[in-house]
């Protein structure tokens, strides 16, 4: 038996599960503040309004979130940057342009974030093409502060107005 292993692994686990519920409220405060800001900053629409649109928005460009119709993790955003017309959005060029600004956020599954593919789950749910080109998986530990959700938005809106994030 690893003894050593499963004495660390109870430790993380106690370490992670000390004052849970404190954290979870603090993550939830955090992605309410950084849902709003895009929301103040960008057009943005829930993915159900997104999808239940009889014809296409016109806006070049606006911000798809899940939120409100679906629970999901406290810890976890995810968005679309969808982008009519030419250039066409690279969620892998955004990608690496937030990195340059030292944030890091996923573009694929959770479970595959090496993968410069789409997550296999937009296949499935049908997703068009605008989404699949724009998603982005932000996820907050429980580390993450304020200051650091202040960051990001900057480091987002700075990459967004730049021209190294669309496909070639």
């Amino acid at each position: 038996e690893n003894l050593p292993g499963i004495g660390a692994a109870f430790k993380a686990l106690t370490v992670a599960m000390n004052n849970r519920a404190a954290k979870i409220q603090k993550s939830n405060a955090i992605k309410r503040y950084i849902m709003k800001k895009f929301a103040e900053l960008l057009p943005t629409v829930s993915y159900a309004t997104y999808c239940a649109r009889i014809t296409p928005n016109r806006l070049a460009l606006e911000i798809v979130m899940l939120s409100g119709e679906i629970d999901y993790l406290h810890n976890t955003i995810l968005l679309f940057i969808v982008k009519r017309g030419r250039p066409q959005m690279c969620n892998s060029k955004f990608k690496k342009e937030l990195e340059l600004r030292g944030v890091i956020v996923s573009i694929g599954s959770a479970c595959n974030t090496a993968n410069q593919r789409a997550s296999h789950v937009l296949y499935a749910m049908g997703a068009d093409e605008l989404i699949r080109k724009g998603a982005l998986r932000i996820s907050l530990g429980d580390n993450t502060t304020m200051l650091d959700a202040k960051i990001f938005i900057q480091a987002f809106m700075d990459v967004l107005k730049g021209n190294k994030w669309h496909a070639d």
